[in-house]
Order: C-alpha cells, then structure tokens, then sequence
C-alpha cells in the first residue's frame, strides 16, 4: 500500500520509498485540493478524539475512592 505525506507549509507531498523525489502540484490543482481536504479531516479526527479522552480523564472525581458513594452527573 503506498504511503504519502505533506509538508503543511509548503504543500509538497513525499512518497514512502521516494522521498529524495518529492511531488510540487500547483496550488490550485484539484488533487492537491483533495490531499488538503484529506489532511484536514484526519487531523480534526484525531484533535477530537484527544480532547474526548483528555475529558473523560479529567472528568474523573477522586471521591469514586470511596465504595458505595454515588456522585450526581
């Protein structure tokens, strides 16, 4: 399976076994759109995904110690 990346600033896109050959679309290339648009949605995944975790780590009570006591949501 082919593995590629982008550098965020400069928008070039590496190649997994191509690397000294990186690819420079135009910046208003379609593809180069898409890849953008793929970037961008795995990284809000991935923000969301820690922040749910972080949340749910924090939302801990260190009173949950204490067998039989019941916290109010």
């Amino acid at each position: 399976m082919p593995v590629a990346s982008i550098a965020k600033r400069e928008e070039i896109l590496y190649v997994l076994g191509q690397e000294d050959e990186p690819i420079i679309l135009d910046r208003h290339s379609p593809v180069l759109h898409l890849i953008q648009l793929v970037r961008d949605e795995a990284h809000r995944f991935a923000v969301t995904f820690h922040r749910a975790r972080r949340k749910s780590r924090d939302l801990k009570s260190e009173l949950l110690v204490f067998p039989g006591l019941v916290l109010p949501l």
